[in-house]
């Protein structure tokens, strides 16, 4: 059994487009994300999926033949925090990635990240090891991992999407790493005094 990450239709696990929505039905997955010199591609072994343009300050992704951006990125940086806002087709705000980073003399730079909406966290992206990243949600599952290419921020990651996870669909998945390499080339890095406010949830409101 299969579930489709854009609309939730449960499906055979035979079946490799949505019945209802027409989607393309995502499971595990490959993906490389790849800095080109006008643009970022997110593609699988020889199939570009999709690609992120810098357009009027705004970083916008279009899915692999379409005119119209699937997801808009506005990179923000104030008072030294550094976030990023995901806006859907209709440049109403879909999510937020809020990132932090720290390095330490001779140590490697570790990175935490929380993708918020409206209410609560939705997922939380962190450092594991001297440079891979863990995506991980609500429920504890690791939706994602990804692994910087040699070379610095500019390099590239390879990603592994583990398929279960709506926020994990490849466009979604573009933005929110790529948010991270953004954050990585933004400076002075950001501390990790503050963590405790990079994350929401409604159900600690009173």
């Amino acid at each position: 059994m299969r579930t489709c990450q854009y609309c939730g239709l449960p499906a055979a696990a035979s079946v490799t487009r949505c019945a209802y929505c027409g989607k393309d039905m995502m499971g595990t997955g490959t993906y490389e994300l790849v800095p080109r010199s006008t643009h970022f591609t997110l593609g699988t072994p020889g199939s570009a999926l999709a690609e992120a343009r810098l357009e009027g300050g705004v970083w916008r992704i279009y899915g692999r033949g379409s005119t119209d951006a699937s997801l808009s990125m506005l990179p923000m940086r104030r008072q030294g925090r550094y976030s990023v806002a995901l806006l859907d087709e209709a440049l109403s705000r879909a999510a937020t990635v809020v990132v932090r980073t720290r390095s330490e003399p001779g140590g490697p730079e570790r990175l935490l990240a929380a993708v918020n909406d409206d209410l609560r966290t939705s997922l939380v992206i962190y450092t594991d090891g001297p440079t891979g990243l863990h995506m991980v949600n609500r429920l504890g599952d690791v939706v994602a991992l990804a692994s910087p290419k040699p070379g610095g921020a500019m390099a590239g990651l390879d990603i592994i999407s583990m398929g279960s996870d709506r926020m994990a669909e490849p466009v979604q998945i573009f933005g929110i790493f790529l948010s991270l390499i953004l954050a990585r080339l933004a400076s002075p890095a950001c501390s990790f005094a503050d963590l405790d406010h990079i994350c929401l949830d409604a159900s600690s409101e009173s």
